[in-house]
């Protein structure tokens, strides 16, 4: 479950420009230190609603960027503010 410190750290990471490409607007999941999947209680790649809900009621949408038949593919955790997105699947 997500925790103050959970927030913080993911604030932490949109906050780091280092961690977003060159168009300053996508960082990679794998460059984190945490599993942000595990933060939404993925089961494949597909984020648990209530997570999603969740992250909604803190400023942040998770999105659908792929999917297939099976599901996600590539999703996204967007900052609303900032308009930075974490990729990740």
């Amino acid at each position: 479950m997500m925790d103050q410190e959970r927030w913080s750290k993911l604030q932490e990471a949109f906050d780091t420009e280092e961690l977003f490409w060159k168009d300053g607007d996508s960082c990679d999941a794998n460059e984190l230190d945490f599993n942000i999947m595990e933060w939404l209680e993925c089961s494949g790649t597909s984020p648990s609603c209530e997570m999603m809900n969740l992250f909604r009621d803190h400023g942040y949408s998770v999105l659908c960027k792929e999917r297939d038949s099976f599901g996600w593919l590539i999703g996204a955790v967007l900052d609303r503010k900032t308009g930075k997105e974490i990729i990740f699947g």
